[in-house]
């Protein structure tokens, strides 16, 4: 039986580290395989000096994630990538929706919700100057308008003109710099039950709007859709997101298609995120603060925020949420 060449070992965990054979390693460096297993002692001096340049580089490395988590506080982000902004559930033209100032409204001397549009609007032209990253393109998840609120006869709303809830969401996007916008079409309550007037939203934006939106970045297939169910219970919330990914692998595999890396999905107004080997399925969070609905009629956390999405070309997928904690709309605690 013959005994294996000097540094045999080691020069198979670096060929697997690149995920090759051992001969096609040893040949991608210009280093015979044959002479490798025969000892010649000219081509174990190769493999010594390479494998000792790999060791400086891994220190290198190591060194370099040691700076960049204690310095910065974020991961190693060596190599290409593109970012995407993920926005949803703005809800322009409510009086708890997005608002730039010059469409903050006060109904009266005692209204609270002004004190929430000035607040809300202050942090995310906050947030959106703050990114680092260059915005290679924005996707606004559904629901960036209000509608007519006929349920309580617009009474919540700054406007019921579904234009001018169009033209408060268009000069919210305005904020964000990139001239790359992705649409979906929100829920018919709020964006039109027979008109989409998420479309016109779109079109003024020179954007793309499907129900459904795919979108391919180094090879990593990331899908948007606005609805999604959600749960009355903490433990209950991954369920769903859990669920589309699943339901989209079974339906890719039916239809001998490709299925998501990424499910992206919104309408609950919390964040949660689910990953499995087989990817990741998250809820955005909303840029709608609290609804008169919501505070008289739901339980739960809402998450006031958006999603920076990172796909690097080495298929690296990185998913931050940005949220707000905002003291100006903390609880009223009245004492007596």
């Amino acid at each position: 039986m013959k005994s294996k060449p000097k540094r045999h070992d080691e020069v198979m965990e670096l060929a697997k580290k690149h995920d090759m054979t051992i001969h096609d390693f040893l040949k991608s460096k210009d280093i015979s395989p044959s002479s490798f297993y025969k000892g010649r002692e000219k081509t174990i001096k190769k493999i010594n000096k390479l494998l000792d340049e790999e060791l400086e580089n891994q220190k290198v490395e190591e060194n370099d994630n040691d700076i960049l988590s204690i310095d910065l506080g974020l991961p190693n982000r060596k190599g290409k990538y593109k970012t995407l902004l993920v926005l949803s559930d703005l809800h322009c033209g409510h009086n708890q929706g997005l608002t730039p100032d010059h469409w903050q409204r006060r109904v009266s001397s005692e209204d609270e919700n002004i004190i929430t549009q000035k607040a809300c609007w202050k942090w995310f032209c906050e947030a959106i100057e703050s990114i680092d990253d260059d915005i290679d393109a924005c996707v606004v998840n559904g629901d960036a308008i209000d509608g007519k609120a006929q349920r309580n006869y617009g009474t919540e709303l700054i406007t019921t003109d579904r234009f001018q809830q169009i033209e408060i969401a268009k000069d919210c996007l305005s904020v964000i710099p990139t001239d790359k916008f992705f649409f979906t079409r929100g829920t018919p309550y709020h964006t039109g039950s027979a008109e989409q007037f998420e479309d016109t939203l779109a079109k003024e934006m020179e954007g793309i709007i499907k129900d459904q939106l795919n979108i391919e970045i180094y090879g990593k297939l990331i899908n948007f859709k606005h609805k999604v169910g959600g749960s009355s219970i903490p433990h209950g919330r991954a369920t769903q997101p859990a669920k589309e990914l699943m339901w989209d692998k079974l339906q890719a595999i039916k239809d001998d298609d490709r299925h998501a890396h990424v499910m992206v999905r919104s309408h609950r107004h919390y964040y949660i995120k689910f990953e499995d080997s087989s990817g990741v399925s998250v809820v955005t969070p909303a840029l709608q603060w609290n609804s008169r609905y919501g505070r008289q009629q739901c339980s739960g956390i809402i998450d006031y925020g958006f999603l920076l999405i990172r796909v690097y070309e080495n298929g690296r997928i990185e998913i931050d949420p940005v949220l707000a904690s905002l003291d100006e709309v903390k609880k009223e605690i009245i004492t007596i």
